[in-house]
């Protein structure tokens, strides 16, 4: 299995963002730190890992979205109501 990479400087960028915008903490930065210097096994292809309050995207050893659980949540219900259901 593959090791994940440092994240790129991209998704750094869009990491202070959302640090300027409120939308993550000093304790969300922690945790993604804390977790990235164990050096993880990650799989190919595409996976998720969920964090207390953010969910990492990534495809096989490269980082490529941080995203809150409730903007996953919003995405569902509104690709959902477009179809005249909605279903969590």
């Amino acid at each position: 299995m593959p090791k994940i990479k440092k994240p790129p400087p991209y998704f750094m960028k869009h990491l202070v963002d959302r640090f300027r915008d409120g939308r993550i903490s000093v304790a969300d930065f922690d945790a993604l730190h804390g977790w990235l210097s164990s050096n993880p096994d990650v799989p190919h292809g595409k996976w998720y890992k969920t964090f207390p309050n953010f969910i990492l995207a990534a495809k096989a050893k490269f980082p490529r979205r941080f995203s809150s659980p409730a903007w996953r949540l919003t995405a569902r219900k509104s690709r959902n109501s477009a179809r005249g259901s909605l279903t969590l």
